[in-house]
């Protein structure tokens, strides 16, 4: 599904006259989900064009290396994929955090309530039979899309209007109760303040459509290259769109992220 021109293409909301022709809105956090989608082909980019094309042979030399020295340990047969890696250190979740989260939530609750009729943008979720390998990619990955997520976790006035028109019989006390309450005790720094160890403390029908569907460019990659059906991914996870690999996985077809090389120093 394209984008709405008109909208915001990552949180939906419409843009104003001054924003024509942008992509996304002046959100900080919506300006941060757009760099990590893949980038759009631009005729004056040739020098960030060949900037990438270098940093993808030498992040495939690197792949094809690590293969090779690991071969002993993998399976007979494995497909090869480059993801990002989140590097973040789990810490206790601060008050003020979840402050700052309560305030967000509250008010984009509130204009939901305000204007609940208001027709909102939804972006097709991957197919069921890719769940298992989006699960799996992102596990591996440990969320680094998730960093935008702050003290808001992307849970605006319209995933608010969805919630409503499927739990109209809710009050909003009830609602704010039922989001605060899995707010877990500690998450990882200076992301989503539900982003845990263990992924998203919040289960899938709490979250916001665009946490559900969104994909990273190398998260698109991988789920639009051919695939052979019981073969396993060698997910290779590099640091912030560089070429240093910080750790190696498994992605079985089950869903589980299986580390082959865990955290490497940081250079």
């Amino acid at each position: 599904m394209d984008p709405d021109p008109g909208r915001c293409s990552v949180c939906g909301i419409p843009l104003r006259p001054s924003q024509a022709g942008a992509d996304v809105c002046g959100s900080p956090s919506c300006r941060r989900v757009q760099r990590l989608r893949p980038p759009k082909p631009r005729g004056g980019d040739s020098e960030a064009r060949k900037a990438e094309a270098l940093r993808r042979a030498a992040t495939d030399r690197i792949m094809i290396e690590e293969e090779q020295r690991l071969r002993a340990v993998l399976p007979e047969k494995t497909l090869r994929a480059r993801l990002p890696a989140n590097e973040s250190t789990i810490a206790p979740l601060p008050e003020e955090r979840r402050a700052t989260f309560t305030v967000n939530m509250s008010a984009a609750l509130d204009r939901a309530r305000d204007d609940p009729d208001r027709p909102v943008p939804e972006a097709p979720e991957s197919p069921v039979d890719a769940g298992p390998l989006v699960r799996a990619a992102c596990a591996a990955c440990r969320g680094s899309c998730c960093g935008s997520g702050g003290d808001h976790a992307f849970l605006y006035p319209d995933h608010f209007r969805r919630y409503l028109r499927a739990h109209p019989q809710k009050s909003r006390e009830a609602i704010l109760a039922e989001y605060l309450s899995r707010l877990p005790s500690a998450s990882v720094a200076d992301s989503c303040v539900y982003h845990t160890e263990s992924g998203c403390a919040l289960p899938r029908e709490l979250r916001s459509n665009l946490c559900n569907t969104f994909r990273c460019g190398d998260l698109s990659e991988l789920l639009d290259a051919p695939s052979s059906p019981g073969v396993p991914v060698l997910a290779f996870c590099f640091r912030d769109r560089r070429t240093d690999l910080v750790r190696t996985a498994i992605l079985d077809t089950e869903g589980n992220a299986v580390p082959v090389t865990g955290p490497r120093a940081k250079s």
